[in-house]
């Protein structure tokens, strides 16, 4: 964070505030919150599953196709990763409270339509949905009941945000975007339950419009 902070510091001293061309491309650089949902699921009947949230580096571009219509890009740099706290227990299965005994990484990858409410001014608004592909792995088993797998979670993406522009040509871009995926756990093979996560995405982002 504290890198994010120092980026941001710099990039608005060194810009002054001005209007932003309307149409063409721009990057992004930043670094985002995935926040998931409360209530994430119950595993092989007996645990509730809470997943932490987690920070990571992030990059996004964007195509102007007109003023206002934008066709956005977003993906991680490095995969996030959550720990799984598990609680409750079974006969024949241990007492668990808030064991952090699973973890898991994914990459997610979103594309978007977003709609830019004030296109060339300094403060824009907008909104936008549209798709997300997240891959998700065991990073971490230390349940000693076998072998977890977990399947790819894809799902449908909103978000809402504000770019900040400058006449240079860099803007920053603070967002909360809301991802909605799930994904099902096995054990040896066999189906134990699914996990959903979730996710509300905070974040702050530097970028260049081209």
């Amino acid at each position: 964070m504290n890198k994010i902070s120092t980026a941001l510091v710099l990039a608005l001293a060194l810009a002054a505030p001005g209007a932003a061309s309307a149409e063409g491309f721009s990057v992004r650089l930043g670094y985002l919150n995935v926040n998931p949902d409360s209530d994430n699921g119950r595993l092989a009947g007996a645990y509730d599953v809470e997943v932490e949230y987690d920070w990571s580096a992030t990059i996004g571009a964007s195509y102007f196709v007109t003023g206002n219509i934008a066709i956005d890009v977003q993906t991680a740099l490095a995969k996030f990763k959550h720990d799984l706290k598990l609680t409750g227990g079974a006969t024949g299965l241990p007492t668990l409270n808030d064991a952090n005994l699973v973890g898991v990484e994914h990459r997610p990858t979103t594309i978007q339509a977003q709609w830019h409410f004030a296109p060339g001014e300094q403060f824009g608004p907008y909104i936008g949905a549209g798709y997300g592909w997240t891959s998700i792995s065991v990073a971490r088993n230390q349940t000693g009941l076998g072998t977890l797998d977990t399947d790819r979670a894809d799902g449908f993406t909103a978000e809402g945000g504000l770019d900040v522009n400058f006449d240079n040509g860099v803007f920053v871009r603070g967002s909360v975007q809301y991802l909605k995926f799930e994904t099902d756990v096995t054990l040896g093979g066999a189906g134990i339950g699914t996990v959903e996560v979730n996710p509300w995405i905070y974040g702050v982002q530097v970028g260049y419009r081209f």
